[in-house]
């Protein structure tokens, strides 16, 4: 397991719920990230991977980390109808921010199924993980990954 050498920009512009925009950078400073892609939210596929979020929670703050959602934008308000109750941030990706986050992975981001990035405090792709297992088992994958991080950045 190494570093893929690639950054994910931390001007990269995601949009909330409300219409707000945030940049990568200023949220959750100094904290990995887990960057997961969900190209067609709906109430069928949302919700597995909102609660397999909520059940890592505990083990994300132990390792210094946040996971963040990332939808089209054109889908967020959907989202935002089919999220009910669950507290798990969502976030729009403008297009324009998909081709930037597209040539950070040097891959282009799949249109029907999730990926979950794992990326440092300082930006660096350590994994980009396509979903060929159901949401708990890939979130076991990432968090193998962050402890490799920690190990790696251990300040």
């Amino acid at each position: 397991m190494e570093a893929t050498g690639r950054v994910i920009p931390g001007a990269l512009t995601l949009v909330d719920i409300h219409g707000q925009r945030h940049t990568l950078q200023r949220m959750g400073q100094g904290r990995h990230r887990l960057l997961l892609w969900l190209p067609r939210p709906s109430p069928a596929t949302l919700p597995p991977w909102l609660m397999a979020l909520e059940q890592s929670a505990p083990e994300l703050l132990q390792r210094e980390a946040q996971a963040l959602v990332l939808v089209p934008l054109e889908g967020l308000a959907s989202v935002a109808v089919s999220m009910g109750g669950m507290p798990w941030p969502v976030y729009g990706l403008p297009p324009q921010e998909r081709e930037r986050l597209q040539a950070a992975l040097g891959r282009p981001l799949p249109d029907v199924e999730p990926v979950l990035l794992v990326v440092d405090r300082y930006g660096e792709l350590f994994a980009a993980l396509d979903a060929d297992a159901e949401p708990g088992a890939l979130l076991a994958q990432a968090l193998s990954w962050l402890d490799f991080i920690g190990l790696q950045c251990p300040e």
